[in-house]
C-alpha cells in the first residue's frame, strides 16, 4: 500500500507533529509514504519545503519516506500520483488544488484538525468533497461532520492523533522552592486567555512562589494579556524544543479564549512527560484527558487547582500517574494503526 502525504511535517504546531508521528506509524506498519510538497500554489502562501533545519525531514527519510516536489497545473507529471490515495492535515495547498487532484482520480483523506471549516474549505468541498473525513475527537466530529456529509463526504471516522510517547520521555520535574507553571501555544489570541496573569498572580498572593514559563509569545499577546510580570519568562515560538520546554514545568496550564480545543497535542506530550494538566472544562480536553487532568471553568478554578498542586505533592504525583495511564488508553499505536489501515483499505 502506498499513500501520498500532502505537505512537509514541521516540528511546530499540532498538525505538523501529528503528521510526523502518523508517518512513523504508517511506516512501521509497512505502508509506503511519499511527502508531496508544492513549490508554488494558488493560495500564495510561503511554501514549506524540505530543509536542513527541519529535523523531521532526515528522520522520515531514514525510515524510507520520499519527498517529491509538485506544481499547480502540473500534478499529472508526478509519477504514480494519478488514482492514488492522498492524506492531508489541513494544508491550504491540498484545499486549493483538490479539484486538480480529483480530476486525476485521486482519493483524499482529509483531517481538518480544527473545530470548524474555513470559508475556502466550505467553498471548495461543497463542489468537490474529499473522499473521507478523519476527526481526532468526537467533539470535532459533532461540529463539522454534518456539514461534510451534506457536501457528499460519506466516509467519516474518528481516529485519535498518532503519538509516539518516546519523543517525550517520562521525567517529572522534582518539586523545588519555586513552582513553574507552563503555557505553550501558537501565537493566536484565542489560545491565550487575558486572565493568564491574574490567575497566576492570585496563586502567588496565596503564598505560592509561582514562576511562569510561556512559549509562543509575541507583542500581539502582550497587548492581549498584558505586560509579562517579572516572575514570568516569555519565549518566542520554537525558541527551544517542546520536550525541553515541558520538562522545565511542574504543571501546565491551558486556558483558551473563546475557542475550545479539538485533540490538543500538548495534552499528549504532557501526559507522556509527567507534567500534570490544568485545562479548560470544555471541548476536546474533556474527551482526551478524562479524569487525568484538572478541568476548570473559571479563573478562580484555575487558581484553586494550581494552589492545590503546588501545595500537595502527593496529589500532583497522582495526577501524573493518571496521565500516564490515560495516554496508554487513547494513544495505543496498535489501535490507531489498525484504524488507519482499515480506512485506507475502505477508501
Amino acid at each position: 500500500m502506498r499513500i501520498f502525504l500532502i505537505g512537509v511535517p514541521i516540528p511546530v504546531g499540532g498538525a505538523g507533529t501529528e503528521a510526523f508521528h502518523s508517518c512513523l506509524l504508517w511506516r512501521k506498519r509497512g505502508i509506503e509514504v511519499t511527502c508531496l510538497y508544492f513549490t508554488q500554489c494558488p493560495c500564495d502562501a510561503p511554501m514549506i519545503v524540505p530543509c536542513d533545519n527541519n529535523p523531521f525531514v532526515s528522520r522520515l527519510e531514514a525510515v524510507g519516506v520520499d519527498f517529491v516536489p509538485c506544481e499547480t497545473g502540473r500534478l499529472a507529471e508526478v509519477p504514480g500520483l494519478a488514482g492514488s490515495l492522498l492524506v492531508s492535515f489541513r494544508t491550504s495547498h491540498s484545499i486549493y488544488n483538490w479539484p486538480e487532484f480529483a480530476a486525476l482520480g485521486c482519493r483524499m483523506v482529509y483531517l481538518p484538525t480544527m473545530n470548524f471549516l474555513s470559508p475556502p474549505e466550505s467553498h471548495i468541498f461543497s463542489d468537490c468533497p474529499p473522499t473521507a473525513l478523519v476527526c481526532e475527537s468526537k467533539f470535532q466530529e459533532s461540529l463539522i461532520g454534518r456539514d461534510m456529509r451534506t457536501y457528499g463526504c460519506g466516509i467519516q471516522r474518528v481516529i485519535h492523533g498518532a503519538f509516539d510517547e518516546t519523543e517525550f520521555p517520562f521525567r517529572p520535574r522534582e518539586r523545588g522552592e519555586a513552582f513553574v507553571v507552563g503555557r505553550l501555544a501558537r501565537v493566536c489570541r484565542t489560545k491565550w486567555s487575558p486572565h493568564l496573569w491574574p490567575i497566576l498572580s492570585d496563586v502567588r498572593e496565596r503564598g505560592v512562589d509561582i514562576r511562569a514559563l510561556c512559549m509562543g509569545w509575541d507583542e500581539t499577546l502582550t497587548r492581549h494579556c498584558g505586560e509579562p510580570p517579572e516572575w514570568a519568562e516569555c519565549l518566542l515560538l520554537g525558541t527551544i524544543p517542546a520536550g525541553e520546554f515541558i520538562g522545565r514545568c511542574h504543571a501546565m496550564i491551558a486556558p483558551n479564549w473563546g475557542m475550545p480545543e479539538n485533540w490538543p497535542r500538548l495534552g499528549l506530550e504532557c501526559m507522556a512527560a509527567g507534567v500534570p494538566l490544568v485545562v479548560d472544562s470544555i471541548g476536546g480536553w474533556l474527551e482526551q484527558t478524562g479524569d487525568a487532568a484538572w478541568h476548570c471553568g473559571s479563573p478562580k478554578e484555575f487558581s484553586d487547582a494550581l494552589e492545590e498542586l503546588a501545595k500537595d505533592e502527593g496529589h500532583r504525583q497522582s495526577l501524573i500517574e493518571a496521565g500516564r495511564e490515560r495516554l496508554r488508553e487513547i494513544a495505543n499505536p496498535e489501535v490507531i494503526g489498525g484504524q488507519w489501515e482499515e480506512l485506507f483499505n475502505l477508501v
